[in-house]
């Protein structure tokens, strides 16, 4: 009892991406948008995993992927975390924090670190 597999086996290419294979999921995606990624290759005509696909749009594809050197003020950001919580990294490294367990995102200490947080973030979006 388990899960179907994500995909056959045979048949399924590995290795890099080809640019073909990248221009197939962008035009598939943007103008089908994102569905069930188990579908996406059957669909867009890509011989890969469902997963690939997936992870190849979250990594690597997507148009709002920011890619290059941290400017200034995120460099500023990262220097002011780094010194407010010292290298306990998992806390900054996503700022919207979804996944933590809500014990911790209800206790004083998250409460003024968010705070702490948002004024920077609005310091360098304004």
């Amino acid at each position: 009892m388990g899960r179907q597999p994500c995909c056959d086996k045979l048949g399924v290419k590995k290795g890099p991406w080809t640019a073909e294979e990248d221009k197939k999921l962008i035009n598939f995606i943007l103008t089908n948008g994102q569905c069930c990624w188990r579908a996406v290759p059957k669909l867009a005509g890509l011989r890969r995993c469902g997963k690939s696909c997936r992870l190849r749009w979250t990594n690597y594809l997507r148009p709002d992927l920011k890619r290059g050197l941290l400017t200034e003020a995120e460099e500023q950001l990262v220097i002011d975390l780094h010194a407010r919580l010292g290298n306990r990294f998992f806390m900054f490294h996503n700022l919207s924090l979804t996944n933590m367990h809500s014990t911790i995102l209800t206790s004083p200490q998250f409460l003024q670190l968010s705070s702490f947080i948002n004024q920077k973030l609005n310091i360098i979006l304004t």
